[in-house]
């Protein structure tokens, strides 16, 4: 893979364990492992560098690390959202062929690349790859999960891919800065080690501490298995949270974030607000804090209603910081750039707001045709993006672009965060010789509910009259075409029901609706329904397809839906 020569990235962790309040610097990295994957030659949200005048002007004011840095950012390749990595002048130099990708530490990154976990070098070389997780590297090694003996283990590797520690650990956390790491080889016993494996240190928790959730900076948050609340205890057993809470999760620089018990347990953590706790069990602020992130570089970010912005170890909001509309996280990457995940964007920024990098939402179809992205947030849990088609006859264009916002805003613009409703939308576009296809998904999740429930719609638009088309208007108006789908489908079904593994209800279907969903390809229709509506939810949205000869005696091939895409 080929790359541009840079300066050696500097991105590492300040790690030094102690007894009680170990003050380290985490090097966890979440970021960039959202995958978006479209099909049927959809783009959605394709990311392009922005303008060159503001990539030159953040050349010019970024400091010598900052230039060496590289940092992950897509591009949607065949529809599909495609992982590499930019400089600071928001050029590739990694080009984007992985599925996720974490930020570099070490010099080394660690990717997703279909079935394949990568580890890579500052020129894209693949240094380790594995089936299974791989951590970011801290001081040097990385953690390596592998199954052993129907055990899922945990070792370590250097920075040349070289499995200096194999996988014996339970559970392991990284390497600290003098070059020692805390491991637990088996239930209950957790030991410091060195990167020989040498056991420096060796203490056995009480049974009651056993019951783990995460394992890091020589912190254990634990569920307490009378009460089934959590705490937290270091590896030597010191109590630092008694188990009064419903959720607890390690922010680093010995920083928790602490969510209080409630009557709305069906809330999810993620919904309810945390209070910051220190290392000594000391609660440093209210119950204020939504969407808090890990701390890095001495900040954390947190959302309201409205933005997402920083605070500092204390919990007070750092006004001197940007802050973003949208919920979402915020990170330093380096000296002086914020890395912005704001409602599924990306976002490169400097603390005086120029921007490296961000994603771009515009679709090209053509030479003189392209959708646009506008956003409604109307609370933090519900964000939809709807289509604003740019090219067409102003008249078609105003018209065909208000009945689009309808149609993805019904139902959304009254929601509120009562509802409990956590709901994402967007689209995909694409042009299909004079038919412009609009696919709308989404996921609709009530908190509390054993699953959302996804959202797949498409909508046909003539790009020269602006008409939308239904089903019936691909078939002659003298056709009795329902009849004539309806027993197609009802054969296919009936196959599926005769199946041993079938997830088909008995009796479901009574016929395809008025506004029954179908999908066009170049030889076919596909029939397809919603989940729960003739089949298990487990079944997804069952599809039918059924070729455009079968049925040809009954298409109106003289018709404007059909020559729209056909002619």
């Amino acid at each position: 893979m080929k790359r541009k020569m840079i300066l050696p990235i500097l991105f590492v962790s300040m790690i030094a364990l102690a007894g009680g309040c170990s003050k380290r610097k985490g090097n966890s990295d979440a970021s960039s492992l959202d995958t978006t994957i479209n099909q049927d030659g959809y783009e959605a949200g394709a990311s392009i560098p922005s303008d060159t005048d503001k990539n030159k002007e953040l050349q010019t004011n970024t400091d010598t690390e900052d230039q060496a840095a590289l940092f992950p950012a897509y591009q949607l390749i065949n529809g599909v959202r495609r992982y590499g990595f930019i400089d600071a002048a928001g050029t590739f130099v990694i080009e984007p062929a992985f599925t996720s990708a974490k930020d570099f530490s070490d010099d080394r990154a660690v990717v997703r690349d279909t079935e394949q976990t990568l580890v890579i070098d500052t020129e894209g070389n693949t240094v380790f790859r594995s089936a299974f997780d791989i951590e970011p590297f801290q001081n040097g090694a990385a953690i390596i999960s592998q199954i052993v003996e129907d055990k899922y283990l945990k070792g370590f590797i250097n920075t040349e891919g070289d499995i200096i520690i194999p996988p014996i650990y339970e559970k392991a956390d990284g390497f600290n800065e003098d070059g020692s790491a805390l491991v637990s080889p088996e239930r209950g016993i957790y030991e410091r080690i060195d990167k020989s494996g040498k056991v420096q240190e060796s203490c056995k928790l009480e049974e009651k501490y056993s019951n783990v959730i995460e394992f890091r900076d020589g912190y254990i948050v634990y569920s307490d298995f009378n009460s089934m609340n959590i705490g937290v205890v270091d590896y030597k057993g010191k109590q630092i949270i008694k188990p009064n809470y419903s959720g607890i999760k390690y922010l680093g620089d010995d920083l928790f974030a602490v969510y209080a018990l409630t009557d709305e347990s069906f809330v999810p953590e993620y919904a309810r607000p945390a209070a910051l706790f220190n290392c000594s069990g000391e609660q440093l602020t209210g119950f204020r804090y939504y969407d808090i992130s890990e701390f890095n570089e001495g900040f954390a970010s947190v959302t309201d209603n409205k933005y997402t912005y920083f605070i500092n170890e204390k919990g007070e909001a750092v006004k001197e910081l940007p802050k973003f509309a949208g919920r979402g996280t915020l990170k330093f990457v380096g000296n002086d750039i914020i890395k912005a995940e704001i409602d599924r964007d990306l976002i490169y920024q400097q603390k005086d707001n120029a921007i490296l990098w961000q994603n771009d939402r515009t679709q090209i179809l053509a030479s003189n045709l392209q959708v646009k992205a506008n956003k409604v947030k109307l609370n933090k849990y519900v964000t939809v993006y709807y289509p604003v088609i740019e090219g067409l006859d102003a008249g078609v264009q105003k018209r065909v672009n208000a009945k689009l916002h309808d149609l993805f805003t019904q139902g959304r613009l009254d929601t509120e965060e009562e509802d409990y409703l956590s709901a994402e939308d967007d689209f995909a576009a694409k042009l299909q010789k004079n038919l412009i296809i609009i696919r709308k998904t989404g996921y609709d999740y009530y908190f509390g509910a054993a699953h959302g429930m996804p959202i797949r719609q498409y909508y046909y638009i003539d790009r020269t009259t602006g008409n939308f088309y239904e089903l019936s208007d691909l078939f002659r108006k003298d056709s009795d075409y329902e009849s004539r789908i309806n027993s197609i489908l009802s054969d296919q079904i009936e196959e599926e029901l005769e199946k041993d593994d079938t997830m088909f209800f008995t009796d479901s279907f009574q016929g395809i609706r008025e506004d029954q969903d179908f999908i066009l390809t170049g030889d076919s229709i596909i029939l397809y329904f919603t989940p729960m509506e003739i089949a298990a939810y487990a079944e997804g949205f069952p599809e039918f397809t059924i070729p455009f000869e079968k049925i040809k005696d009954i298409i109106d091939t003289d018709g404007a839906f059909w020559n729209a895409f056909k002619k």
